[in-house]
């Protein structure tokens, strides 16, 4: 399968001399392109206070949290009784273990099952002794 783009592919010399151009914009810009050559990179202490009294001048003030103001609540407007007409056991939670009560039942209504048969069965076990004592 053939694919075509829209650009025409450019030469190697062509894309040489492109990156070329991009690397000398860059280095005119100040970016220094990580070729060594440029200022010195400039160290700031933020949590060090330095021993040295020339470099005391590089350290960044400590900052500070913001302060906020507490809100002011209207507390005659919370404890208010509702008045709404949405019925009060609508809003009422579920029991917290309603889930529970739930994913038990299944197992719950074979173990019935199963007590009831034992109860049947040990029923007929003492029926079955009376029987043979009498």
């Amino acid at each position: 399968r053939i694919v075509t783009t829209a650009m025409p592919l450019e030469t190697a010399d062509e894309r040489r001399a492109r990156l070329k151009a991009m690397r000398e914009d860059a280095a005119n810009a100040g970016g220094g392109g990580g070729d060594g050559g440029g200022d010195a990179p400039v160290i700031a202490f933020r949590n060090y206070v330095p021993k040295d009294g020339a470099l005391v001048q590089d350290k960044i003030p400590a900052a500070s949290a913001p302060t906020f103001e507490t809100p002011k609540v209207d507390t005659e407007t919370l404890l208010a009784p509702n008045t709404g007409d949405v019925e009060p056991s609508l809003l009422k939670p579920k029991k917290a273990n309603w889930d529970l009560k739930r994913d038990a039942e299944k197992k719950l209504a074979k173990l019935e099952k199963r007590t009831q048969r034992a109860m049947v069965d040990i029923a007929r076990e003492e029926e079955a002794k009376r029987m043979n004592a009498a």
